[in-house]
């Protein structure tokens, strides 16, 4: 996407229906839009139709503008300015880190899917055109995962975590034999 100023909007506001964003954004459309909000929730039904359309007569498809937004979104949060966010961002794989791993083909298509299915703009739009936040949770539980797993994938950091009869996490080192409290 070449309209930098539509990508600073974006990084500014946070909001993709923010009213500078939406007035940035409505200029890369062919026709009228209707307002953000029944816009972003008409995007969003029918990107969430097309992951799911189990039981629906028919796909939908969709128009000219709402492909240009969507490419013009996802360009946005891809080149976003302000920062990483753990709730926002997907934390990336270290390269390499796959190399031989049982997961490596199913991650790959993994990212396939996340990538043709829109999945991040679809759950930016869901936080703005839906009383849910379905970003936050489900990039958070993805970061947190993949944070978990790359540590444990270094020697040094190998840890156990039990249960404790309180109700909280202990962590316990793998190297202390006696059971001491790291």
């Amino acid at each position: 996407m070449q309209n930098t100023a539509f990508l600073d909007r974006l990084t500014r506001t946070g909001a993709i229906s923010a009213p500078p964003f939406w007035r940035s954004a409505r200029r890369i459309l062919k026709k009228k839009p209707a307002p953000a909000p029944e816009f972003l929730s008409a995007l969003y039904q029918k990107l969430c139709a097309q992951m799911f359309p189990d039981g629906l007569p028919e796909i939908p498809t969709l128009t000219a503008d709402e492909m240009a937004y969507l490419t013009a979104l996802e360009a946005a949060l891809a080149n976003r300015r302000d920062g990483f966010d753990p709730y926002l961002d997907r934390l990336p794989l270290p390269e390499g880190a796959l190399a031989g791993s049982r997961v490596e083909a199913q991650y790959a298509r993994f990212e396939q899917a996340v990538r043709e299915s829109h999945l991040l703009a679809v759950m930016r739009l869901g936080m703005e055109a839906t009383p849910f936040d379905p970003a936050s949770h489900t990039i958070g539980v993805h970061n947190i995962a993949l944070h978990t797993a790359i540590l444990a994938k270094r020697p040094a950091s190998r840890l156990t975590c039990r249960w404790s009869a309180r109700r909280r996490w202990d962590t316990i080192s793998e190297n202390s034999a006696a059971g001491v409290r790291t």
